[in-house]
């Protein structure tokens, strides 16, 4: 990802804080005076604030306020429900219900999508942590040729002109998080120091040879004006005879391998940057199989990590 701050601070601020409490308002204000209209108002906004808690981007304040919205959300709608003894005929409310249903829509829509982006046809590639000892939040990944929503790699504009979308539609970004769910201390900090990720020893995933190594990308500073696009330092090791899996946007002169070494899983490889494509701190990773050695337009795998297929807003605990 790679976004100006002002619009990730606006997404997160409207994600986190506007729209739930929009959502709750509507439940409890909203003129419904039937029962099927007052059922179509509470379905319509239980499933908003379902893909809320789902694909918000929890990282950029404190994960723990997802919970916060959904005890709240439910105190609401148990108020609305206690509050509707008289239930009128539709006739007197067909707008709001009709509205109502048309955003419901949209959200089963939605929803429908983003919960099949969790699971993956076929099989996936197991591999260890390249990171230890902490907990690890997935900031994109899924199936992302499924919803945008969960992982936007496939369909993010840039990769598509590239070429290199198909590749990605299991990518994943992974940052490092505290007690509360945070990655970084404040709110978007423009330093690389203040994300918990940033200068983490990485790992080698998987057995296999080093094919190709990146080492002098410059690290951007987070939030920074010059971000060019790629996956800036990075190792490619090549697990198999056409397995491929790339680690990014590593810390400048940190690689401690190169092309043509044997790594072990487990071994040290670099440390996570800042470079490439990315507004701040975090760790690319992707695995692809070509029996051509063309790993970005080849067939994307999924990656699973001690047998999970992990999806944005799911917790990595090394």
């Amino acid at each position: 990802m790679g976004q100006e701050r002002w619009v990730i601070a606006t997404v997160v601020l409207a994600l986190t804080f506007v729209l739930p409490a929009a959502l709750c308002g509507g439940v409890m204000f909203v003129p419904a005076t039937s029962a099927i209209g007052l059922a179509a108002v509470c379905l319509s906004a239980a499933l908003g604030m379902t893909i809320v808690v789902l694909v918000n981007w929890w990282e950029f304040t404190n994960r723990w306020l997802r919970g916060a919205w959904i005890v709240a959300f439910g105190a609401v709608m148990a108020q609305r429900l206690r509050q509707a003894s008289v239930l009128r005929t539709i006739s007197e409310d067909r707008p709001v219900a009709v509205a109502a249903a048309v955003f419901s829509g949209i959200g089963i829509w939605l929803l429908v999508d983003i919960l099949a982006a969790r699971r993956h046809p076929g099989d996936a590639l197991e591999l260890r942590s390249p990171l230890r000892v902490g907990r690890f939040l997935i900031t994109d990944g899924g199936d992302g040729a499924r919803s945008f929503l969960v992982n936007y790699h496939y369909g993010f504009g840039r990769h598509r002109s590239s070429g290199a979308n198909a590749s990605m539609r299991y990518a994943m970004d992974i940052v490092e998080i505290g007690f509360f769910g945070g990655e970084s201390h404040g709110f978007l900090p423009r330093s690389n120091d203040a994300y918990r990720i940033w200068n983490r020893p990485l790992l080698a995933p998987c057995d296999g040879r080093v094919v190709h190594v990146v080492n002098d990308v410059l690290d951007n500073a987070a939030f920074g004006s010059h971000r060019p696009y790629g996956v800036g330092n990075h190792v490619v090791i090549r697990k198999d005879d056409d397995v491929y899996v790339v680690l990014g946007h590593m810390r400048q002169g940190s690689v401690t391998v190169g092309a043509g070494d044997m790594v072990r899983a487990g071994s040290p490889i670099g440390r996570v940057g800042n470079s490439g494509w990315t507004e701040r701190p975090h760790l690319h990773m992707q695995a692809m199989r070509s029996a051509e050695g063309d790993w970005w337009h080849g067939e994307p795998l999924p990656i699973r990590f001690g047998g999970r297929f992990l999806v944005r807003n799911q917790v990595l605990r090394a």
